[in-house]
């Protein structure tokens, strides 16, 4: 498993050319920036700072291979991966996985506004079942400012061997991205193991 190295991770802005396409090349180079010079022990591409969901479907699914291919290392990186289809999630999420970043940042679908916990739930479930990894690490992105679609306590997946049929052992799922004072935070503190 490649878990990501822990520290302070950069939300990585996406640089666009003239015609609206994602500017890769430019994009790695001011990645690696951030790793080396930055002080970064991290970058978070393709997440709400870097206007994931405005990058076009084929350069979201080839940026991974591209990050791989200039050799940024795997446990530096988190792609965000969400999207209001599942399906596409699915897609975004393989496209990192199979380029061996194993760690996504997945916001919950946010679309159409108040979907019930148990829809969120089968979101995030869906999206471990069709990957079907034991290296996957999720990483919940609660930043309810942007989605409109937060996420309660009772969406959390935290119990989902008992509650979806999945192979052992679940790939772990992290939240993250919970303001302080939140329900989910208050939550997760309430969870934790003395």
């Amino acid at each position: 498993m490649t878990k990501a190295r822990r520290g302070i991770y950069a939300a990585a802005v996406s640089p666009f050319d003239a015609d609206g396409a994602l500017n890769t090349d430019k994009l790695i180079a001011y990645c690696r920036h951030l790793l080396s010079e930055g002080g970064c022990d991290g970058v978070a591409p393709t997440g709400t700072t870097g206007e994931g969901t405005s990058v076009a479907m084929r350069d979201r699914l080839a940026l991974p291979a591209a990050f791989a291919e200039a050799g940024i290392e795997r446990d530096r990186v988190i792609f965000g991966t969400g999207a209001p289809s599942a399906g596409d999630c699915v897609e975004l999420t393989r496209a990192a996985a199979d380029a061996g970043f194993v760690n996504v940042l997945v916001l919950p679908p946010y679309y159409y506004k108040n979907p019930s916990d148990d829809g969120i739930f089968a979101y995030y479930a869906n999206l471990v079942e069709k990957i079907g990894r034991d290296d996957l690490r999720i990483y919940l992105y609660h930043f309810p400012q942007m989605s409109m679609v937060p996420l309660s306590g009772a969406s959390l997946p935290v119990s989902m061997r008992s509650k979806v049929d999945l192979p052992a052992p679940l790939p772990p799922i992290m939240p993250t991205m919970a303001p302080l004072g939140t329900d989910m935070l208050k939550l997760l503190m309430s969870r934790r193991s003395p």
